[in-house]
């Protein structure tokens, strides 16, 4: 935890500790006293005040720059009140009702809070001791500090913070804690009494004076004591703890005497458990820095939480169910999105894996296609050449078959090749006749059979003198259907599969021809 400064706020000056604050301790490194200027005081000039509050924490070379202020006990108005008991989210609203029937000011100009007490069994109510002070003197607190350039962290109550001193002490004072004790507190100008009992400031009196002495102390006290309601069930005061500037250890005797204590002493704040004292100065009188040092035990959590009128109790926040549905909604919404998202994206992946399989699968297929392409042109080429290739015995057997009933003339010379453009099938023979009109005949012959023939000049020969007419011939075979193609190349498959009966009827028919 920071650094604090812990004051003790009062008209004419300030008494104040310098410490360093952690959990269950606290490190007192300065205690100081300062006045305040008969010019600059808080009331007159906040402004000036804290300006002048600065310039005194860097000349004492104090780091702190969070405040504890403790207020004096007549610049609050204390009530112990007795409510119905009722829930802790209820308590708070019904003091402030309470408060505000019995407060001559309205609430929204003052600054409430309150601690509950402990109560007996026999007890059906609720008792807490409320109090409250001036809006506008928190207000001043603020600027003070602000122009000092600190920040004000807490303002509580002078009883309150010395009765969290005594609460520490108590048990290495080997001192009975439930019972009720006594704190008289004398400062220049006052005299401030309280009831302590188990850590809880049960009340608390403030009474200005002049010029006190041994004889109005005694009497204001057995006062103040007489005044106070029951405390417990003997209503006993077990001791009785002195504070102040001067050395009041010469009236614990005539205390003791004049209220029927058990015993009195002085309060050294320096002693309480958790409080250790890091400077090499000891203070000329520990008794004084009680109230300082009772901010810093409530502050380190080693005491009980006691008034703050910058913060003051709050009720516990209720719960707001409505928006815990919200909340629940928008988590199974937020819950439902995220289970439909997940699972669009484990499809999302599953498709991903099908496309990069199916990519892969094809990738490979391509490869397999590139590979054989130089087979699929070589299997193109070849359908091509067969589709184009033509059946020599075929066109022969047509060819004949267009000639059988001319007995005149003959072929020799047979020659078969393809058509350069178009690959289509010429044969090129040698024709011979027993006469010119028999060539002539045999053309037209040829014409009428859709062949388209070419024919040379028609000359007289003596190579065959029976056949005297001779002429050279180029007869073109039309281009056959894919249909014949297919029935050509199976006609041609049967021819190199051995079917060679054609073959030889076909030599023979032609070697009838020569011969006739």
């Amino acid at each position: 935890m920071p650094d604090f400064l812990a004051l003790e706020w009062n008209q004419d000056g300030l008494r104040g500790i310098d410490a360093h604050v952690s959990p269950q301790r606290v490190a007192v490194r300065r205690t100081f006293t300062l006045n305040w200027p008969d010019a600059t005081t808080p009331e007159k000039n906040p402004q000036q005040a804290g300006e002048w509050l600065h310039q005194e924490m860097s000349r004492l070379g104090i780091r702190a720059q969070q405040v504890l202020i403790a207020l004096p006990r007549e610049e609050a108005v204390v009530r112990r009140l007795e409510v119905p008991e009722v829930p802790e989210n209820e308590l708070c609203d019904l003091v402030r009702l309470q408060t505000s029937t019995r407060s001559s000011v309205p609430l929204d100009k003052l600054r409430l809070d309150f601690v509950p007490l402990p109560s007996t069994e026999a007890k059906i109510e609720t008792i807490v001791l409320s109090a409250t002070v001036p809006a506008e003197y928190v207000d001043r607190l603020q600027a003070v500090c602000e122009a000092a350039q600190l920040k004000l962290a807490s303002v509580g109550l002078a009883p309150a913070a010395a009765a969290a001193v005594v609460d520490q002490l108590e048990p290495a004072q080997d001192i009975d804690r439930n019972a009720a004790c006594l704190l008289v507190n004398v400062r220049p100008s006052r005299l401030d009494m309280s009831i302590v009992q188990a850590g809880h400031l049960l009340t608390a009196h403030s009474v200005p004076f002049s010029d006190l002495n041994e004889q109005a102390l005694l009497s204001e006290t057995s006062r103040f004591v007489a005044s106070v309601p029951a405390f417990g069930d003997d209503s006993h005061l077990s001791h009785v703890w002195l504070s102040g500037e001067e050395n009041l250890s010469a009236l614990s005797g005539p205390l003791v005497k004049r209220i029927g204590c058990g015993a009195a002493s002085m309060i050294d704040p320096f002693s309480a458990v958790g409080v250790d004292l890091e400077t090499d100065e000891s203070p000329q009188s520990p008794s004084e820095h009680v109230v300082p040092i009772g901010l810093l035990l409530v502050q380190a959590g080693l005491s009980k939480p006691t008034f703050d009128f910058l913060n003051p109790r709050k009720p516990p926040v209720k719960r707001d169910l409505r928006k815990l549905r919200l909340a629940l909604a928008a988590a199974v919404v937020v819950l439902a999105v995220g289970l439909a998202y997940g699972t669009l994206q484990l499809q999302i992946g599953d498709l991903d894996q099908a496309v990069a399989a199916r990519e892969a699968r094809e990738e490979k297929l391509d490869g397999i296609i590139k590979q054989g392409q130089a087979d699929v042109q070589s299997a193109a080429a070849i359908s091509d050449w067969s589709k184009t290739n033509t059946n020599w015995l075929e066109q022969m057997l047509a060819l004949d078959k267009a000639l059988e009933n001319e007995r005149r003339v003959y072929l020799r010379d047979l020659h078969f090749e393809r058509a350069p453009r178009d690959g289509g099938a010429i044969m090129r023979a040698d024709l011979f006749a027993r006469e010119r009109r028999d060539v002539l005949a045999i053309l037209q012959d040829l014409a009428d059979a859709n062949y388209e023939v070419t024919s040379h000049n028609i000359d007289r020969t003596d190579t065959d003198p029976r056949y005297p007419y001779e002429t050279r011939i180029d007869v073109r075979f039309q281009q056959p259907e894919e249909s014949d193609t297919k029935d050509n190349a199976a006609s041609q498959d049967d021819v190199d599969s051995g079917e060679s009966v054609s073959h030889r009827e076909l030599v023979g028919r032609a070697e009838q021809v020569r011969a006739s």
